[in-house]
């Protein structure tokens, strides 16, 4: 071999080395791919913790693969359970609906509303059964508000970061969107969350949570209870 080709050689496997270095890097589990796992339990424990002791009636809205309506079933509740999709089980004190919530026509009885991880797919066709509606979110929140209560409250969890629409996935709230989304509700209490570089879900503020860049992947939670704010107009 000449002195050329042993030069061309020892370039070549350098580049192959820190190519694969970089690789090793990229896929290094010391510092994860940030995606939604666990997000259930940050949504679900704010849910649970904010239902009354006492039974009430409660409005539970996207329920289908979730734990939420048999909880608070089991709780004592008496909940209304809606989905677009076909119900999965029969429990005591569950009433299942399948509905499109734009299109709900319930008295206003309802103490709390569970909106939890369901708001920000009305409207996106192609995954949970929804048809195209630009502002479909929009509109099911303003028919939810007037589904409320004298004093009743909504449980409200929902994407948070830079403003973003990943059809037909979910949409993210930020600087724009969300004041929209809650129009006509005044917040009571509210968190924010966040993953790190482990990926771990952390509290972080309004304010850094507005700024993260989410993705079809992932994004931070925003987790509020809501009252209606009679003195604001449903549009």
């Amino acid at each position: 071999m000449t002195a050329r080709a042993k030069a061309l050689l020892r370039k070549s496997l350098r580049s192959i080395y820190y190519q694969f270095r970089i690789n090793e890097v990229l896929v290094d589990e010391s510092c994860p791919k940030r995606t939604l796992r666990g997000d259930r339990a940050i949504e679900w424990s704010w849910v649970i913790r904010h239902l009354p002791h006492e039974p009430v009636s409660v409005l539970d809205v996207g329920c289908v693969q979730s734990t939420l309506s048999a909880t608070a079933a089991r709780l004592g509740h008496r909940v209304t359970a809606v989905d677009l999709r076909p119900i999965e089980y029969e429990i005591d004190n569950v009433y299942f609906l399948q509905a499109d919530i734009r299109d709900l026509r319930l008295a206003p009885t309802f103490s709390i509303i569970m909106n939890c991880s369901t708001i920000e797919h009305v409207g996106l066709a192609g995954r949970y059964g929804s048809t195209n509606d630009l502002d479909g979110d929009l509109r099911a929140m303003r028919t939810l508000r007037t589904l409320l209560s004298q004093n009743g409250r909504m449980i409200l969890t929902i994407p948070v970061g830079c403003d973003a629409i990943f059809p037909p996935l979910h949409r993210i709230y930020g600087r724009d969107r969300l004041p929209q989304l809650i129009a006509g509700f005044r917040i009571t209490e509210q968190e924010y969350w966040l993953k790190d570089e482990q990926d771990r879900w952390t509290l972080c503020t309004a304010e850094r949570a507005v700024q993260e860049m989410g993705s079809e992947e992932y994004y931070g939670l925003a987790l509020f209870v809501l009252e209606s704010d009679a003195k604001r107009p449903l549009t």
